[in-house]
């Protein structure tokens, strides 16, 4: 960085005010940097505007502190010429089957072409309706609910496993829509959506969107970015409970409605849990509580705890969210784990003792092998 080019924010670079903070946003790289106060902007500000030995004279700085500064924003990417380094590669662990995810395509083109197109959906008469919608579904949904058991019922006792492939197309499709819900909203309140793919939670394949660049909306958008999966699978499955209603019990369209309402029920009460970062239920209680990196936090809040440091968490209130969360967090992580070694072991024992036994010892020399 010797060059006065080089310590220039990027021409894109802005700063976003959230809360009683400021971010400064990277929207090329989709990187931000967090500041807590309008001295540390200013800091910045100047750092990136005057020369160097300027800035330091008017901001008190010293050589170290600048190096800091300009280090930090160099790794996300926020001065010309510098890029975000590329994650750390690393072997595979057995954790790793906990978590998986393979970015397919960058869809943010496709939506900037195509959101103006969708712009009603989030105005308050459409909300209005739906809302109207949704209530006039749950009070049929109560009034039928003993015929919608006994439609389960029958269907199981009928098709059986016949029921699995229309079952998993008809969540493909609903899960697609969720996608999709998250992406175009992201992009209704000017985001960038950079990725969409697919990950691996238990070996189990679901799908993502990268809605990371709602973290520089303001709360309420952020919510509706995260929440928009959720609310979409909802009317799915309030429309599909509507069409049951109407259809005739002995069409396929009305066993067909049937299986795509449980499909959304099924993978809302899935992706709401709030105990993986691998669900939007997560996500939901970071941005309702304000409090990100929640995992992580919380588990450094217990460390400090017992090894008696300093606690860096100051507000109460974060306190008693990290408090929470934390034990229940960790409690979720070693049930599934062991849920996963067991099966595994158990599956592998019975039917693959001497395979398992060979694939254990290939993934030991791997593993443990220096690297070149």
């Amino acid at each position: 960085m010797s060059s006065i080019s080089e310590i220039r924010l990027k021409p894109d670079i802005h700063w976003v005010k959230k809360y009683d903070s400021w971010i400064l946003r990277n929207p090329v790289d989709v990187t931000y940097i967090e500041v807590e106060n309008d001295f540390t902007k200013s800091t910045i500000d100047d750092i990136t505007e005057l020369p160097i030995p300027v800035a330091m004279q008017k901001q008190r700085l010293t050589i170290a502190e600048v190096h800091s500064i300009l280090n930090e924003l160099a790794s996300k990417g926020m001065l010309v010429g510098t890029k975000p380094p590329e994650p750390t590669k690393r072997k595979f662990t057995p954790l790793d089957l906990l978590y998986m995810r393979f970015s397919l395509i960058n869809p943010d083109v496709w939506l900037t072409k195509h959101v103006d197109k969708l712009r009603w959906v989030w105005t308050k008469f459409t909300g209005l309706f739906l809302l109207t919608f949704l209530v006039f579904t749950g009070v049929l949904a109560i009034d039928r609910y003993p015929d919608i058991l006994l439609t389960g019922k029958n269907l199981m006792a009928t098709e059986g496993g016949n029921l699995l492939l229309p079952f998993v197309l008809l969540t493909i499709v609903v899960v697609s829509l969720h996608e999709l819900a998250h992406a175009f909203t992201l992009k209704h309140y000017g985001g960038i959506v950079p990725d969409m793919g697919v990950f691996l939670m238990l070996l189990i394949p679901a799908c993502y969107t990268n809605t990371s660049d709602s973290y520089a909306l303001k709360k309420h958008q952020e919510v509706l970015v995260i929440g928009a999966g959720i609310i979409c699978q909802i009317l799915i499955a309030a429309f599909a409970l509507f069409v049951w209603n109407v259809t005739d019990p002995v069409s396929s369209s009305h066993s067909t409605a049937y299986i795509l309402m449980v499909a959304a029920l099924f993978t809302v009460a899935l992706n709401l849990n709030p105990l993986s970062g691998g669900f939007d239920g997560y996500h939901l209680t970071v941005a309702l509580t304000g409090i990100y990196n929640l995992r992580s936090r919380s588990r450094l809040f217990y460390l400090q705890l017992i090894k008696r440091h300093p606690l860096d968490e100051d507000d109460n209130y974060v306190r008693w969210v990290l408090a929470i969360y934390a034990p229940l967090s960790l409690a979720y992580v070693v049930f599934v784990f062991t849920f996963l070694i067991w099966a595994i072991v158990s599956w592998t024992g019975l039917n693959i003792p001497a395979i398992a036994i060979i694939l254990l010892i290939i993934w030991s020399i791997y593993f443990f092998a220096p690297k070149n």
